[in-house]
Formats: C-alpha cells, structure tokens, sequence
C-alpha cells in the first residue's frame, strides 16, 4: 500500500513539474525555433540593434527579433522596459526554482547596481545535455547560449514567464 502511494505522488508530482507554457503550443514551438536560429547564425552585439543577424543584436533586440519572427505581438523596448511590462512583454513573475524553458529572464550585475534589470536573456534547454540553460547576447561574445551558473545565477534579478493577452 506505501509503495502504491509513493509511486501514484511520485507520478502527480512529475505531471506538476512539467514546464507549463505561458505561450500556447504554436507560439511557443515557434520562439523556441528562432531562438536556435539565430544563436546557430551567431549574430555579433550591435547595441541597439533588433533587426536581423547581419546587422547584430542587442540583448532586449534579439528576444524581439525571435518574437516577432514567431508572430508573438510585443514592441521592441529596452530590457528594464521589458521587465515593466511595456510593449506587451507582460507574464507572470516566478522564481528560480519554478523557472522552465522560455522564461525570460534579467540580471542586475553586482559591478553595475545603477543598472536595475540591465540584461535580458532566455532559459533553453540546452541541445546536449537538456539542462535549463540561458541564450543572450552579449556584449563581448554576440549571442550565445551558455550554462546558468557564475554571475549568470548570482546576479539574476527577475525571472517572466511571457503571457499573450491576457491568457494566464
């Protein structure tokens, strides 16, 4: 009889840590395949930029570039206007231990306090290993998708899930 209960909680459980979408299946499919895109054509940083990998990207303007490529109705703004919620980047806020693949996610570097959610990037599960992992563009290395540990967990400031409407 334990060991019935234990599996059938062990099986709720599971179903309950399923990454849920904010995005429905087609809109999410579709974030998730023009993120890869554009980190495998490995775009350079270009501060500003938002409009296509030839001319680089910033970090708030590569999130838009794969949103707007995957028909998601946000306006291209900066990464704290993001973290507001202006030009449609509303969601719900989660923690870290609730985070799931296409969550946005903002950093406030400890060497930059005067910056409150100064960087944006994106949970992926990574391609090798399928750990949660995080896509951005950086300032030195264009966008790139790289391991969540370092200053890239230390410094996190606020974790979205990313809502169209007002579908929650």
């Amino acid at each position: 009889m334990n060991t019935a209960f234990n599996l059938i909680i062990a099986f709720v459980m599971s179903l309950i840590s399923l990454n849920c979408y904010a995005l429905d299946g087609h809109y999410a499919d579709s974030f998730r395949r023009n993120l890869w895109i554009i980190i495998d054509r490995h775009p350079a940083y270009s501060w500003g930029g938002s409009e296509s990998e030839q001319k680089g990207v910033d970090c708030s303007g590569y999130i838009y570039l794969a949103a707007r490529r995957s028909g998601i109705p946000v306006k291209r703004v900066t990464a704290i206007q993001m973290r507001t919620g202006l030009g449609g980047w509303i969601g719900k806020d989660t923690n870290l231990g609730d985070a799931g693949e296409l969550d946005l996610v903002w950093w406030t570097w400890i060497d930059k306090p005067h910056r409150p959610h100064g960087h944006v990037g994106v949970f992926l599960s990574g391609r090798r290993s399928e750990l949660l992992e995080v896509t951005h563009s950086s300032s030195s290395h264009g966008v790139i998708i790289q391991e969540l540990k370092g200053m890239f967990l230390r410094d996190i400031s606020a974790i979205r899930r990313l809502y169209i409407g007002d579908r929650q």
